[in-house]
């Protein structure tokens, strides 16, 4: 099974953009990627994400969205777990810049896990993603198909009712 977990205690701090971007560089990061904005670079990913936010003045707010998934046996390799990170993320790259980072860390079934940042505010019109539960749906529906696994997720504290 696939555990999609949605972390929303960003604390509406712009500064959480740089934190969370300089977390994804832990020491047990196997790759790296994005799409939109610089994923190499913490202090030009944080520039870059902020600079969407000035020019549609939404900078207020839950600065970004952060999904955590861990994978199951289904991604056996940095590789592989690379590739499902880069498909995970392209979902969203047609709106928002995107950060996706595999981090290697064994925890039960789940041997790697991968950090999904999202600008909050769409760089095409400007307009704050919700996150609302239809919109987990169907993207745990995505997951699903490209993982062939069932997926659990979990709203901060708030558990799906039942696996996708």
């Amino acid at each position: 099974m696939v555990y999609v977990k949605v972390i929303r205690n960003t604390y509406a701090d712009l500064s959480y953009i740089h934190n969370l971007c300089d977390y994804v560089f832990k020491d047990d990061l196997r790759g790296v990627g994005g799409y939109g904005v610089n994923p190499y670079h913490p202090d030009l990913a944080d520039a870059q994400m902020r600079f969407i936010k000035v020019c549609y003045g939404k900078e207020s707010g839950n600065p970004l969205i952060h999904m955590m998934i861990s994978l199951d046996e289904c991604a056996e390799t940095k590789e592989k777990a690379c590739e499902f990170a880069n498909k995970f993320a392209r979902y969203y790259m047609d709106k928002y810049q995107v950060i996706w980072a595999v981090h290697e860390k064994e925890r039960g079934a789940s041997r790697f896990h991968v950090h999904l940042i999202l600008n909050s505010v769409s760089y095409v019109n400007g307009k704050m993603f919700h996150g609302d539960i239809g919109e987990m749906h169907a993207y745990n529906k995505y997951i699903s198909k490209l993982t062939k696994r069932k997926v659990w997720f979990v709203f901060e504290g708030k558990t799906s009712k039942s696996p996708i």
